[in-house]
């Protein structure tokens, strides 16, 4: 089970809170909450309550420790979705609309601020920072994603479909975050919903 989003507390069943853990956790709170740009290594180390040189024996840059937060999002993120979907579309073929019904819980939690990988993208934007390769990579995993449930669903050209998904995700996400109105989960599922064809999920 995971904790009630992507980006709130340690999901259940990770190892015990060793000094690495107390880092990454902190600065997860810190980094999506704020920024990271915006929250200094001598904040984490005072919050997560490691020795600065117990910091930097697991992580000897700030940048190792946002690539290691940006690695950890993704896979909570993407873990979360997919449990999330299954769980409120048991059916293969209602799984593709489930994906906005997930979103709009996510949208309404009290600690939403976005896409944590998309808002570390925009602060450090230059296209050579390892950052933007991460990113990349965590569309194109979520958009794979999309695109097994849309086969497992019998949709016409998933792929296709998979990629439009994506973009209604994105716009969406970037709304709920500006509005802080969960209902845009909504209206990009009745676009979906148009793009499969007018089918009921």
């Amino acid at each position: 089970m995971t904790s009630p989003g992507p980006t709130g507390p340690t999901f259940a069943g990770e190892p015990p809170a060793t000094p690495r853990h107390r880092i990454l956790d902190t600065a997860r709170v810190l980094f999506y909450r704020r920024g990271v740009t915006n929250v200094g290594i001598n904040e984490i180390i005072a919050e997560s309550g490691v020795a600065k040189a117990t910091l930097y024996a697991h992580f000897a840059t700030k940048d190792e420790l946002i690539l290691e937060f940006m690695r950890q999002g993704d896979a909570r993120w993407i873990a979360w979705l997919d449990e999330r979907v299954r769980a409120l579309a048991p059916e293969a073929r209602a799984r593709p609309l489930a994906v906005f019904d997930a979103l709009a819980e996510w949208f309404a939690l009290p600690f939403f601020r976005g896409c944590l990988l998309g808002n570390v993208g925009t602060e450090l934007a230059d296209p050579q920072h390892p950052a933007q390769a991460l990113l990349a990579d965590h569309k194109e995993r979520v958009r794979a994603l999309l695109e097994g449930w849309l086969a497992e669903a019998d949709a016409p050209n998933p792929s296709a479909l998979a990629s439009q998904f994506l973009l209604l995700i994105e716009g969406a996400t970037a709304v709920a975050r500006m509005t802080r109105d969960p209902n845009a989960a909504q209206q990009a599922q009745a676009v979906a919903r148009a793009l499969l064809g007018g089918e009921k999920g």
